[in-house]
């Protein structure tokens, strides 16, 4: 969590072009090498590597919209989303609540997804499955990194959201 939480600094923003996106090509690299280990390798030494870019992993990327959540395990989102669904529906009657609801449902369902899908394809490619995260995470970093999405100082219109939302949180 000390390297997480070192994520958040304000001065490696300042150090660094996109500290959160450099977090986000960690994870794929130290999956990547992981998915070419051979099965043998200690589950030791692997889980350490991938409990860190877990845990960085939830320490910046935690909002959606205007709601923080876990991008690392969907037992909170899971209750925001019952949450938000009995207050639009029963409750108050609240068209946000219901929209909440909507968005937490879609991240539960991702996480439902990813699930279903990694249990499939780890009993058929094994370490290779990780590849399926690898690429997902690749096109995450490429739409985020993209010149089309740049705004007038050439800064990724997305890496500027996430790190003006990431800023406000850490304040």
């Amino acid at each position: 969590m000390f390297v997480a939480q070192l994520a958040q600094k304000p001065i490696l923003h300042r150090l660094v072009y996109s500290p959160v996106l450099n977090w986000l090509a960690l994870e794929i690299l130290v999956l990547a090498v992981v998915s070419v280990l051979p099965p043998s390798f200690p589950d030791m030494l692997l889980v350490p590597c991938i409990a860190l870019v877990a845990a960085i992993q939830s320490s910046s990327f935690n909002r959606v919209e205007c709601w923080t959540y876990n991008s690392a395990m969907t037992t909170g989102n899971l209750t925001r989303f019952v949450e938000s669904l009995y207050s639009g529906l029963i409750l108050k009657r609240d068209p946000e609540a219901l929209h909440q609801a909507r968005v937490f449902a879609l991240i539960c369902l991702s996480f439902f997804a990813g699930g279903i899908i990694g249990a499939y394809a780890t009993s058929w490619l094994h370490n290779l499955a990780l590849w399926l995260p690898i690429v997902a995470l690749g096109a995450a970093l490429c739409l985020c990194w993209s010149p089309s999405t740049s705004d007038t100082n050439g800064n990724g219109g997305l890496i500027v959201r996430v790190e003006q939302n990431h800023a406000t949180s850490s304040s």
